[in-house]
């Protein structure tokens, strides 16, 4: 019975986050769905809070990190920086050079005619 009492204390609205009534304080504002959506915005504005306190705790953790990386480490991770690097580049000389072979390819065609 009391399963069915709390199905009935759910408030839904349109971005589908259900908040139960007794975790709605009793303001003067109106429909239960407007305090629903206040609560609900409470919670979003909390839950804001906690990430950046915990990006704050990562950034931090990152910088002792970034302390603790050898001359070895940091020259290895320049070094695959750079591969990429280079890889994109001769990737993107490729295709520009596809390109124009094709085009000059198609300058050239006279609509498939054998001579």
């Amino acid at each position: 019975m009391s399963r069915a009492k709390r199905a009935d204390t759910v408030v839904k609205f349109p971005i589908g986050r259900v908040v139960r009534e007794h975790r709605i304080r009793g303001t003067q504002h109106g429909s239960p769905e407007l305090d629903a959506i206040e609560q609900a915005a409470i919670s979003v504005r909390r839950a804001i809070k906690t990430l950046l306190r915990q990006e704050a705790t990562l950034n931090l953790r990152a910088a002792v990190a970034r302390k603790k990386v050898t001359p070895e480490q940091r020259a290895a991770a320049c070094a695959e920086n750079m591969r990429r690097l280079y890889a994109r580049d001769d990737a993107r000389l490729f295709r520009k050079l596809a390109d124009k072979l094709e085009a000059q390819a198609g300058d050239g065609d006279d609509g498939g005619s054998a001579a």
